[in-house]
């Protein structure tokens, strides 16, 4: 299976190649996005933060025995830019991600199976 490594919002590494260890989906219903998400940056902090919360525990093996956190947050203080959010995320992709003609985004397989809990879908 292939896998796509997500820092800081972006892609890592071209072509990687990855092993999980389960293959599971958590539903999302558009509706579920608290209506106080409404920038790409709050967005991703609100997934970001949110597949942490629903998958503490889960791990991800990226390479030959390299297994990581399937997500890694921090907030890290910054002198020059004041308190940063930094969002690691590993993301089976369709194993014909490459050759696909769809939006990037449809070749992302889910990571869990986890419910989404209510308190993250409500919120001013």
């Amino acid at each position: 299976m292939n896998a796509i490594t997500i820092f800081f919002g972006v892609k890592a590494e071209e072509g990687f190649t990855g092993k999980f260890t389960e293959k599971i989906m958590t539903v999302l219903n558009r509706n579920q996005i608290p209506l106080s998400v409404n920038t790409v940056e709050k967005l991703y902090a609100w997934a970001g933060t949110l597949l942490d919360a629903m998958n503490p525990t889960l791990r991800t093996l990226e390479d030959e025995n390299v297994s990581e956190k399937a997500t890694q947050l921090v907030v890290k203080p910054s002198i020059l830019a004041g308190p940063l959010f930094i969002a690691r995320i590993t993301l089976p992709l369709n194993s014909n991600h490459a050759s696909s003609t769809d939006p990037f985004w449809l070749n992302v397989t889910e990571l869990s199976n986890t419910a989404i809990p209510a308190a993250w879908t409500t919120g001013s």
